[in-house]
C-alpha cells in the first residue's frame, strides 16, 4: 500500500460510452471482423454492428463514423508509380445523428466532427469541402484546410487556406460556405473580440468577423496580443504607436517605444532616451522629458530625471520637483524616499513626516500604508500617525499577500498584520505559507495556524499528508490517523499505513490486517 502526497486530478476517459442520450458503442464478431454499433441507454440496438470505426463523441447531434472497403489499384500504366497494382484498404466516412439514422452517406476519404452546424470531407484527403447537417456540399472540394478560428458574440469564425505551389494564403469564410476575403494574406491570427490580425507581403493589418480590412497590411510590426483592452500596439517605419479596434491611430505612430496601458488608462512612450505617458486618446498626459515615470498612484507620477525621484500630478504638472536618490509612490497621501543616504517619510506637499534618519524604509506592501523602518539591523513598525511603535526588534521581515508578513526574531517566527500588531507571537521555527493558511513547525512537531493566530491543527504532529473528503492524514509516533478540517482527531493515529479516503472510505494497515474503515474510524466490508 502506498500513501500519496500529492492532490492529483485523474481524468478518466471510459471508451465509446457517450454523454448524449446516453448511447454507447457495442462491438461485436460479424465473419470473423470486429464490427461497431450504437446502443441505447437500456442496451437496445440502435444500428447493426457493421462499422469499423466510430467516433468517441457526438458533435452537434452527429457521431462520425466509418466503413472500411478493400479496394485494389491499377498504376499499369504508371511508368513512376513503384507499385503497379495491389490492395488497400479505403475508409469511407459518414455521420449517424443520435438515433443511429445514417444521415450523411458514408462516401467521403476523410472526415471531421461538426461544429455549429457543419462538418469537413475530403474525397482525397488533400482538399477539403464544408456540408451542413443534410449532407449538402457547401463548397467545391479545394481548401488545403478550414480552421475554426473563434467563437465571437456566439458566431463562428472560419478561416480557409489554399496553397498554390509551395506558398500558403489564407482567407475568411462563412459558415455557409461563401468567401468573406479571397485567399490573399500570409497568415491570420485568432479572432479576439471581432478582430484578428493578418500578414500580407511582410506586412500587418487587422480583419473583422465579415473578412472586412480595418486597417490595411501596412506595418512592419503589431503586438501579439492583438487588441487588448481595445487597442494594439502598431509599428511601421521603426516608430511605435496605437490603432483602436476601428483602425483608427489614436495614438500617433511617432515614438521610439510604446508599452502597455496601465489600470490609469496612460501608457509609458519614449522617443530616444526620453520618457512620458500618453492617454487612450493620445493626448499627451505627461510631457517627454523624464528618465522613467511610473504609473498613476494616489493622483501622482512618480518621475526620475537625472537620477533624481520626484512626482507629477494627475494632469502631468510637476508637484514635487525630482531631488531624491530613491522614493517610493504615494499611497494614502505618504510616500518614502532617500536623501544623503537616509530614508524619511514625505507628505504631497514635499514636507517630512518622518525625519530622514533610517538606514531602511518600506512598505508591508506596494499597497498598503504600514510602513516598516531599520535602525541597527533590527526592523520596527510605523503607527498610523508615523511614529515608532515600539524599538525594532525584528531580525528578517517577509511580506506576504494579504497583508500579512511573517517576521523573525532570534531564530524564531511569527506573524504581524497589515497595522503591525503580532498576530502571532514569534516562537516557531519555520512558518510555510500553504494556501489560506500556515504550516507551523516547532520542535521539530508540524501543525497548522491561521493569519490570525488560531490554530487550524496543533502543532504536534510529525507530518502532515493534506486533506481529502475534509479529513486529513496525521503521522504521530509512527502511527497514521486523521484530523478534520477544525483539528479535531476524529480517527486518532493507530494505524501502520493509511489511504485518502474515497467515496466515504479509506483502506487502512494495522499489522497484518488491511480493512477499510468509514469516516468515523468503524471498519466497514
Amino acid at each position: 500500500m502506498k500513501k500519496f502526497f500529492l492532490t492529483m486530478t485523474i481524468a478518466c476517459m471510459v471508451s465509446a460510452v457517450f454523454a448524449q442520450e446516453g448511447n454507447s458503442v457495442y462491438d461485436k464478431w460479424v465473419d470473423g471482423k470486429q464490427k461497431y454499433g450504437i446502443a441505447d441507454s437500456n442496451g437496445n440496438a440502435l444500428t447493426a454492428a457493421k462499422y469499423d470505426w466510430i467516433a468517441n463523441q457526438y458533435q452537434d447531434g452527429l457521431i462520425l463514423a466509418y466503413i472500411s472497403e478493400l479496394r485494389s489499384v491499377d498504376n499499369s500504366n504508371n511508368p513512376f508509380a513503384a507499385v503497379k497494382t495491389g490492395h488497400y484498404w479505403a475508409h469511407m466516412h459518414g455521420y449517424l445523428d443520435m438515433k443511429g439514422k445514417e444521415v450523411i452517406p458514408f462516401k467521403y476519404w476523410g472526415a471531421k466532427g461538426f461544429s455549429d452546424g457543419f462538418g469537413l470531407v475530403t474525397n482525397d484527403g488533400t482538399k477539403w469541402a464544408m456540408i451542413d447537417r443534410r449532407g449538402r456540399e457547401l463548397t467545391p472540394f479545394k481548401y488545403a484546410e478550414i480552421r475554426n478560428n473563434y467563437y465571437d458574440g456566439g458566431k463562428p469564425v472560419r478561416v480557409y487556406m489554399i496553397e498554390e505551389g509551395l506558398k500558403k494564403r489564407y482567407g475568411v469564410i462563412s459558415t455557409g460556405g461563401r468567401e468573406l476575403t479571397a485567399a490573399m494574406y500570409d497568415k491570420i491570427g485568432t479572432f479576439y473580440d471581432g478582430v484578428a490580425l493578418m500578414n500580407q507581403n511582410n506586412l500587418m493589418g487587422a480583419l473583422s468577423l465579415d473578412g472586412r480590412e480595418i486597417t490595411p497590411a501596412k506595418y512592419t510590426n503589431v503586438e501579439e496580443d492583438g487588441f487588448a483592452g481595445g487597442m494594439c500596439r502598431v509599428q511601421s517605419n521603426n516608430k511605435w504607436g496605437f490603432i483602436d479596434k476601428t483602425g483608427r491611430e489614436v495614438v500617433p505612430v511617432i515614438y521610439d517605444r510604446v508599452f502597455v496601458f496601465d489600470k490609469d488608462g496612460s501608457a509609458i512612450v519614449r522617443i530616444g532616451t526620453t520618457s512620458g505617458r500618453v492617454d487612450k486618446t493620445g493626448r499627451v498626459a505627461v510631457p517627454l522629458k523624464y528618465g522613467t515615470v511610473e504609473p498613476l498612484s494616489d493622483g501622482m507620477y512618480k518621475v526620475l530625471l537625472e537620477k533624481k525621484y520626484g512626482w507629477v500630478d494627475q494632469s502631468g504638472k510637476p508637484a514635487i520637483e525630482p531631488m531624491y536618490d530613491y522614493a517610493s509612490s504615494f499611497v494614502n497621501g505618504y510616500a518614502y524616499a532617500r536623501l544623503n543616504g537616509k530614508y524619511g517619510i514625505i507628505n504631497k506637499n514635499n514636507e517630512t513626516k518622518v525625519p530622514f534618519q533610517y538606514e531602511e524604509l518600506g512598505r508591508l506592501a506596494s499597497d498598503k500604508p504600514l510602513f516598516y523602518f531599520g535602525r541597527q539591523g533590527k526592523k520596527g513598525f510605523f503607527s498610523e500617525t508615523l511614529t515608532e511603535m515600539a524599538p525594532p526588534k525584528y531580525s528578517q521581515l517577509y511580506t506576504l499577500k494579504e497583508g500579512y508578513a511573517f517576521v523573525q526574531v532570534g531564530n524564531k517566527w511569527g506573524l504581524v498584520d497589515e497595522k503591525g500588531r503580532e498576530t502571532v507571537e514569534a516562537k516557531y521555527d519555520t512558518l510555510v505559507r500553504q494556501d489560506d493558511a500556515v504550516l507551523a513547525v516547532k520542535d521539530r512537531k508540524i501543525g497548522v495556524i491561521a493569519n490570525d493566530g488560531s490554530v487550524i491543527v496543533p502543532v504536534k504532529y510529525d507530518r502532515l499528508y493534506g486533506f481529502s473528503e475534509g479529513l486529513c492524514v496525521v503521522l504521530l509516533n509512527n502511527k497514521m490517523g486523521y484530523v478534520n478540517g477544525e483539528g479535531k482527531e476524529v480517527i486518532p493515529p493507530q494505524f501502520d499505513e493509511v489511504t485518502d479516503f474515497e467515496n466515504g472510505r479509506a483502506q487502512v494497515r494495522l499489522g497484518s490486517q488491511t480493512y477499510f474503515i468509514d469516516k468515523t474510524g468503524r471498519k466497514i466490508n
